[in-house]
């Protein structure tokens, strides 16, 4: 029953091929790899021998059957600490992947080879150091002590670094390329340049200086009407402010007044429900904006929910 479905994956991809006008392989030429649900021949070992890189530094092999060319199936990752990665694989034609860790290449991380009855001979992956260049982030206005990060992002996923100091300045080593870097949020300062880039060209580029400013808070103001006198009531507001991100706050009072001490930022506001009352004359919802002053206050309204006789 495997063998047909073999026949018949086979004859659809030369279908498919032949359709394109590309010239097809007999379908003795397909072989499978390891992870293909119709294989079940024996595993035979498969060992990558890394040199070049410092002790305990971790590199990753990934492998993939191939047939004409084409990937045929997920693959599979291992990864070591060591320098050797080896693999359990059945007969078959292989694809290999070997990654390049930060600050080193690899001139020869990738080729096939086959897996015929036995072990092949171990694949060589030689690995060079790659000339590194300080970046420097120094920043400014932060009290002594305070921790503050910086991420920066390179060409690839793996590129990406993040670092967090309690000093003033933080200094990556990176290679030649273009880096998008952002600053983390510190609460109750705005980072200038919160996000920007940097380009490494043969030399160390000029220090990025950061300064961290004090946020500005405005007072937005909730004032109620109608509710016997210490009768409790509440409002919640949510929204995103600048230089903070994703804000929640909610405040009850038994008073006539609510106030909420918030940066430049767009928010909705939720007016709570009272027992036996309601807000009248408006939505017990809405939205401010806070742009450099306090927004105008808003007034609420409450009137005793009607009831109606039997």
């Amino acid at each position: 029953m495997q063998r047909a479905r073999a026949i018949l994956v086979a004859g659809l991809v030369a279908l498919v091929l032949t359709v394109s006008g590309v010239a097809v392989a007999s379908a003795s030429h397909l072989s499978y790899g390891t992870g293909d649900p119709h294989d079940t021949g024996p595993g035979y070992t498969v060992t990558f021998s890394e040199t070049g890189l410092p002790g305990g530094t971790n590199w990753s092999v990934r492998v993939a059957g191939v047939w004409g060319g084409w990937i045929w199936h997920r693959g599979e990752t291992n990864s070591s600490v060591g320098s050797a990665i080896t693999f359990s694989l059945p007969n078959g034609t292989y694809r290999y992947f070997a990654d390049s860790p930060p600050g080193f290449a690899t001139s020869d991380g990738r080729g096939s080879f086959n897996v015929t009855g036995g072990s092949p001979p171990a694949i060589g992956i030689s690995y060079t150091t790659l000339t590194t260049y300080s970046v420097t982030f120094h920043e400014s206005g932060l009290a002594p002590g305070t921790d503050w990060t910086v991420t920066v992002h390179g060409p690839s996923r793996r590129s990406m670094r993040s670092e967090t100091s309690e000093t003033p300045t933080i200094t990556f080593q990176l290679t030649n390329g273009s880096y998008r870097y952002q600053i983390g949020r510190e609460a109750g300062y705005a980072a200038t340049p919160a996000r920007g880039d940097v380009v490494v060209a043969g030399s160390a580029p000029n220090a990025t200086n950061v300064t961290f400013t004090p946020l500005a808070y405005y007072e937005a103001t909730f004032s109620e009407s109608g509710l016997p006198t210490g009768t409790n009531w509440s409002v919640a507001i949510v929204g995103f402010a600048w230089g903070v991100g994703f804000v929640a706050q909610r405040a009850t009072t038994t008073g006539t007044t609510i106030a909420f001490n918030l940066t430049n930022g767009s928010y909705l506001y939720f007016i709570g429900p009272v027992p036996g009352w309601q807000v009248t004359g408006s939505e017990p919802f809405g939205a401010i904006s806070v742009d450099g002053a306090s927004p105008p206050a808003v007034s609420v309204t409450f009137g005793p929910v009607a009831t109606h006789p039997h």
